[in-house]
Order: C-alpha cells, then structure tokens, then sequence
C-alpha cells in the first residue's frame, strides 16, 4: 500500500533526526513514528515542512512548497492513502476536494473536537473519501456524540517513543517533582506555578520552552517569571533521552493541570506512565479515564493533592505499576500494526 503524510507546521525542519535530538509536540512526534512504523508494511512518504528532500530510512520526506504542489505529489505517487496530519485547512480547499476526491482520505485530528467547530466538520464528513481518526478512544466517542456520526470517526492511541520504552533502571531522587509540556498558556503552567509557593519542600523540574514555534509570548513569561523560586530548575527543552532520565528520576510527574483541559490524549501521560512515574493532570476532561490508569485527575486543591501522593508510597507503588502496565502496549511496533489494520 501507498501512503502520503502531508503535515503543515510552523516548525521549519522535520524528520526524524530532529526527533532524535530535540523536543518536539506531541502531534510531530507522533507522525514522523507513525510513518516510519508504516513503512515497515508500505511505501510510505512525508510532505512537511522540510529543508531537504531526504530518505530516512524506508521514508521519504519531501519539502512543502505549497498546496498546488502537494497536489501534484499526490498526483504523481498516485497514493493508496492521503493521510492530513493536525491541521485541516487544505481538506476545505476546492481545489485539493476536486483533485483528489479518487483517494481515500485520512484526517488525523490531534486537536479538541471542540475546536473543530471553526470548521464544517459535518460536511467532511458527508464526503464518501474521508474518514476522521483521534489520538485517543475517549476523544473519538466524545466526537462521535458532537458529530453525531458512528460510521467515519475512530480512535487508535498515539504512539510512544522508543526511548521511553527502553530505559534502563533510573534511581528515583527523593522529594523530586517534574512538569512536562510546551509552556503556553493551554498547558497550564501559570496554573501550576501558582500552587508551587506551598510545594518548598520539594525540587521542582521543569521541563519545556517559553519559545513555541520561534515566538515567545512576552507577557506570560513575565508573569510566570514572576512565581519562580529557588526550588525550581527550568530545565529548558531536551532530547527525548534527557527526557527520558528527568522523568524516570522524578517521584511524580504533573501534566496539564488546568482542570477541564482540552487534550485528547496527552503524550506526557503516557510516557510517564510507561517509566513507571505516576502522573497528576486536571479532571474534568477527555483524558480523565487515561490519568486514571497511573494517576489522579484532581478537581481542587492541586498543592494538597501534590502532597498527599507523594507522601503515599504505597499509592505510588500501585499507580507506577498499574500505569506501566497499561502504557506498555503503545509501542510504535503495536500501534503502527493497529494501524496498518484499519487502513
């Protein structure tokens, strides 16, 4: 089978090499594994943001021009399979529905179904050629309620790093917590910093960027700067490998904390969990019953529930178990082969 991944991005370079060596989103991390895990059953190629038209291995990445170009990708590879990355502008475009209404098309939406609504999603999904895919079940049967459409919308879980999956053995650093996440304003760090005055017991890592896409947002750095203490280490944006130890090294892992939060699957819940580290994230959201598996979805009082964790080995014992459990069966390997199935 043939597959094209087209991907938009504000990130000027993507391929696997940056993967390797630098932070990326949960939505670009995702689909530069997804297609090199396909490609171990197809001929699968990229069109992203790119600077060079390059093999990665059994990948071939080539360089977004424009929508008239991609068009012309399409037409000369000829796909199985169009498969629209995140951002679903160019599906709306009459040009891209005329050209391409012989393909079967894939809308992979890692956004909130809630933000969908700035566009006609129900008439996508009238279209005989196109389907919808989340990153998570939860987020695909909240869809399907929205939508009212059982038949074209489904769920397959993100995949999670190699890296995360094959840590060695990381001893744990006593009273040490760790935040995970890009730092804008939906991921809740204001919200998690503004608790940190009662947590001055505890060595507090965080582990992300002010600078998104190359933009700082100047006043939510002031205002976070602000609520910075001699407890907390701004670890900055690392590789998944320093990731990797940040996390295993840490007793608790907190992601999004900002209650009714709108992710659909959360990557730092599933890495954590898959290290054994139990996680705290907001309730009240889609990824509720995924916190659930290695971790607490709090609706109050998050400092004192802070506390109240990492003060319970014996809560941590059954949580970093249970989590690592369950987080293990998202394997690249497992979830391409999910994948390969559907398609």
């Amino acid at each position: 089978m043939k597959i094209l991944f087209f991907r938009e991005s504000e990130i000027k370079d993507l391929n696997p090499d940056v993967l390797k060596n630098k932070g990326l989103g949960g939505t670009e991390s995702s689909f530069i594994l997804l297609a090199q895990g396909l490609s171990q059953y197809n001929e699968v190629k990229v069109y992203c943001p790119c600077i060079f038209r390059k093999k990665y291995e059994k990948v071939e990445y080539i360089s977004f021009l424009d929508y008239s170009d991609f068009i012309v990708q399409i037409e000369k590879f000829l796909p199985d399979i169009i498969i629209i990355v995140g951002n679903p502008t160019i599906l709306f475009k009459p040009v891209f529905e005329q050209r391409t209404n012989k393909f079967k098309i894939i809308f992979w939406q890692h956004n909130h179904p809630e933000e969908m609504k700035a566009f006609p999603i129900q008439n996508l999904l009238r279209r005989k050629n196109v389907e919808i895919i989340f990153p998570s079940i939860e987020a695909s049967d909240y869809a399907k309620k929205i939508y009212n459409n059982d038949s074209k919308i489904f769920g397959i879980y993100n995949p999670i790093r190699q890296e995360f999956l094959e840590q060695k053995y990381i001893k744990k650093i006593k009273n040490k917590i760790c935040y995970l996440s890009s730092f804008s304003k939906n991921k809740g760090l204001f919200e998690f910093l503004s608790i940190c005055k009662d947590l001055k017991e505890y060595q507090i890592n965080l582990l992300g960027d002010f600078n998104i896409y190359g933009k700082i947002d100047k006043d939510y750095f002031n205002k976070c700067s602000l609520l910075l203490t001699e407890n907390i280490i701004l670890k900055g944006n690392l590789s998944p490998d320093n990731v990797v130890y940040e996390l295993a090294s840490s007793e608790i892992c907190i992601a999004n904390p900002i209650i009714g939060n709108k992710e659909t699957c959360c990557m730092v819940v599933l890495e954590s969990m898959v290290l054994g580290v139990p996680v705290i994230a907001g309730g009240k959201s889609l990824i509720d019953s995924i916190v659930s598996h290695g971790g607490i979805s709090y609706t109050k009082d998050l400092a004192n529930c802070i506390k109240k964790l990492m003060q319970d080995l014996n809560k941590k014992e059954v949580l970093s178990k249970s989590g690592k459990e369950w987080a293990q069966q998202f394997s690249i390997e497992k979830v391409s082969q999910k994948w390969n199935e559907f398609l």
